[in-house]
């Protein structure tokens, strides 16, 4: 199976409306490359994310992560509060 590489940060969003409007709060910086690959992905491809993601947000980012069909993510193994284990590299912030 063919897999591909990407590199980046995933982070929690939060978006103030113009004005004090609506605060809308969502996946960002490399879920937007994750979007657009689980759109486009030729059969047999697997995208293989290697992230940075914040202690406070691992949990929440692994079950993202792990939603999608072509994203080829192993269970996240934490080393320490601030690591998250993608495949064979640990991230660590």
């Amino acid at each position: 199976m063919p897999r591909l590489g990407v590199l980046g940060t995933l982070v929690w969003d939060k978006i103030h409306g113009p004005d004090g409007g609506e605060v809308v709060e969502d996946w960002g910086g490399i879920a937007y490359s994750l979007a657009a690959w689980s759109a486009v992905a030729p059969p047999g491809w697997s995208l293989v994310p290697i992230i940075k993601v914040g202690a406070d947000i691992s949990e929440s980012a692994g079950q993202f992560l792990g939603s999608s069909s072509c994203v080829r993510f192993p269970r996240p193994t934490t080393g320490s509060a601030c690591s998250i284990t993608i495949g064979r590299a640990a991230v660590r912030s």
